[in-house]
């Protein structure tokens, strides 16, 4: 049993799976290239009645009762875009109470391996296939004496998932199938569900069934099946029943702590079913991920990569004034605002530069402007002073 386990856990390092309790997978798992996700999730059901053939409810005898808490670690990675892959270890302890013993039974009873892949998707949906297959570590057989963990079969489960986005709103809709060995009916699963986010905090709940489409070689000699419950589940039909037949409802809270971080708490009920338990389910999901990143951002850099290398540098600096540029091409005619270059002055009028020292000032005299008009190249006329040397005496 310990060699067993061993290589449990040295399967679950080497698989990924993004993991949920022991109903439906969860239905909102978040596509990003590289992102990990790693969940551990306990699942406690307990039930002390069954379902019969014709649909009805019978109690199991006396004070009989069975009761099983899984346990799930788990990991996911999407390797590739819009494809993870997915795997993990399902632990269960199974305790089944009748008035001549208690049995109990934990194993690790399950390996789970698969792949999911988006392949279509909006601004509203997304809808995508997932593949798991289950590999069980412990067969149940006919002459057992240990209360049932599983139905200790080999499980394929391929499944479509479509979900949408209401901005806040999250519907979704599931359906696959569920082939099992040892001889188990093939049963049709389906779930429907919503959850309402309030920024931290979700609401949700769904309904989820299964339902046999192929029998079970036993189902002619139902007795013989029943007969290994009424031995060692007290009666339960949880477990190796023939032509199971089941709807639950759930209801569920999820806190997410910050982005990386996600509690969930869920609760659910048998509602209908035949020859299968009626009971209740509790637990609580601890998720984890980090890495990743959408399609669009894979988009966003990939145009960033090739951008020239100025464009680049333009990008990652901050924008100077040499950065903008007048929009002029506003169907006015520039050239009016263009600056014009100074007007050589007339020779005639033209005065050296005067040194400014006083023997020069003492020499110099003003006199009044004269009538002389110039024009500027505006044709606005304008005065001009002239300067004369000032006569000795």
């Amino acid at each position: 049993m310990k060699k067993i386990l061993q290589i449990s856990i040295m399967c679950l390092v080497g698989v990924f799976l993004f993991s949920e309790k022991s109903g439906a997978y969860s239905p909102y798992q978040v596509f990003k290239k590289n992102r990990i996700d790693f969940n551990l999730t306990t699942n406690l059901f307990k039930t002390q009645a069954n379902f019969i053939a014709d649909g009805s409810q019978q109690n199991l005898n006396g004070s009989n009762y069975f009761q099983n808490i899984e346990v799930t670690p788990s990991v996911r990675w999407e390797l590739f875009e819009d494809m993870g892959f997915i795997g993990g270890l399902n632990i269960s302890s199974a305790e089944s109470s009748d008035p001549l013993t208690t049995r109990k039974n934990s194993i690790a009873n399950r390996i789970d391996v698969g792949a999911d892949y988006l392949f279509w998707n909006s601004d509203i949906h997304e809808t995508f296939f997932r593949f798991i297959y289950s590999q069980p570590l412990e067969k149940n057989n006919l002459n057992t004496d240990s209360v049932s963990t599983s139905d200790g079969a080999i499980e394929m489960k391929p499944e479509v998932i479509v979900r949408f986005n209401f901005d806040g709103f999250y519907p979704y809709f599931q359906g696959g199938l569920n082939y099992r060995s040892e001889g188990l009916s093939m049963l049709a699963t389906y779930a429907a569900g919503a959850e309402v986010r309030f920024s931290e905090i979700g609401l949700g709940a769904a309904v989820l069934g299964r339902a046999s489409v192929k029998d079970d070689n036993y189902s002619n000699l139902a007795s013989t099946r029943d007969t290994v419950n009424n031995s060692v589940n007290a009666g339960s039909k949880k477990y190796f029943a023939v032509n199971p037949n089941s709807t639950d409802i759930e209801l569920n809270l999820n806190f997410s702590a910050n982005e990386n971080l996600l509690f969930k708490f869920f609760g659910g009920y048998t509602m209908l079913g035949s020859n299968s338990a009626i009971g209740y389910n509790a637990g609580v999901s601890i998720n984890f991920n980090f890495g990743g990143y959408s399609k669009y951002q894979s988009l966003q850099k990939k145009k960033i990569k090739q951008q020239p290398a100025e464009k680049l540098n333009t990008i990652s600096r901050e924008p100077t004034p040499t950065d903008f540029k007048e929009d002029t091409n506003d169907g006015v005619n520039q050239d009016y605002f263009k600056p014009v270059a100074p007007v050589a002055p007339a020779q005639k009028n033209y005065i050296n530069q005067v040194d400014g020292s006083a023997q020069n000032l003492d020499n110099a005299t003003a006199i009044e402007s004269s009538d002389s008009k110039t024009q500027d190249i505006n044709g606005a006329e304008d005065y001009q002073i002239k300067l004369k040397k000032k006569k000795k005496k």
